[in-house]
């Protein structure tokens, strides 16, 4: 479960449980606060982990860069994708774009290096989204 955690962490945590009661435990349900000590390995657990990433498309999901890892992982991998929408939530429009360019900090920026990612793939991948 791809999500904000300030914007979807509750939704993610209910969401999980129940994904859980209704597969009778047959199906995996990754949520990083149960799984990782660490963030550094979740591109890596999309690629050969996962065989649908769920986008919990909170307000500001797209400008966290560790869902930006994890949802290019899975446009690279050609991982499943599914959206769940919020009510807060909208995809960018080019203004919308320019501001997430202008947004990402040094620290995302590092995260986006060490992971192997260009800023200008993640805002392609993020283009493509809609049609999902």
């Amino acid at each position: 479960l791809c999500h904000h955690k300030a914007g979807a962490g509750v939704l993610c945590r209910w969401l999980k449980s129940k994904l859980l009661q209704q597969s009778k435990g047959q199906v995996k349900v990754f949520l990083d606060s149960d799984e990782l000590e660490g963030l550094a390995d979740i591109g890596d657990i999309v690629k050969s982990q996962s065989e649908a990433l769920v986008i919990v498309a909170s307000k500001q999901i797209l400008t966290r860069p560790w869902c930006a890892v994890e949802i290019c992982s899975a446009v690279a991998n050609k991982v499943n994708i599914l959206i769940l929408q919020c009510s807060d939530f909208k995809f960018y429009d080019d203004e919308g774009f320019e501001a997430l360019r202008e947004g990402w900090t040094s620290s995302d920026l590092l995260i986006f290096a060490q992971n192997a990612i260009d800023p200008v793939i993640i805002e392609e991948n993020y283009r493509v989204l809609p049609s999902m």
